[in-house]
């Protein structure tokens, strides 16, 4: 079944044929109901696959899992939402969080979007939303209009 909006859940439409459901979790290592990205990009037969739109929320997950993300996609957007919980033990929210944003911008991504969820998180969760850039576009001052590198 899809659900147009989680806040009226009796209002159904039809999934449509290109989405679909898979029931697994994602971890950092694959154990018994949940798998690494690396493997789930696998069994799916996505290797080497663009994406244009990575949406992920998994309530705290995403601290130990995010350096997996990348090894056999190319993603073009992610949509994140970061949670306080989940967190590698003993790191505190500012580390996690350094730590993610220095990972991503090392990839080429750059925050567009932030937004608090105040609708299921009451504002305790962020969603971020990053792009891909061409890489060296920071070295590159072609497209400055004064011609000097950001």
């Amino acid at each position: 079944e899809y659900y147009n909006d989680q806040r009226q859940p009796d209002k159904k439409i039809g999934k449509p044929s290109w989405l679909h459901y898979h029931q697994f979790g994602l971890a950092a290592k694959d154990t018994p109901g949940f798998k690494t990205m690396s493997t789930i990009i696998k069994e799916l037969g996505h290797v080497g696959r663009t994406v244009e739109l990575f949406k992920i929320d998994c309530e705290g997950c995403e601290w130990k899992t995010f350096p997996g993300w990348f090894g056999d996609l190319k993603i073009r957007q992610i949509n994140v939402e970061l949670h306080p919980q989940g967190r590698p033990t003993g790191e505190s929210l500012d580390t996690s969080a350094n730590r993610f944003f220095k990972y991503l911008h090392q990839k080429g991504y750059v925050i567009h979007h932030k937004e608090s969820n105040t609708y299921g998180c009451q504002g305790i969760c962020i969603e971020y939303a990053l792009v891909l850039l061409k890489p060296g576009i920071f070295q590159d001052a072609s497209h400055c209009s004064d011609g000097k590198a950001l």
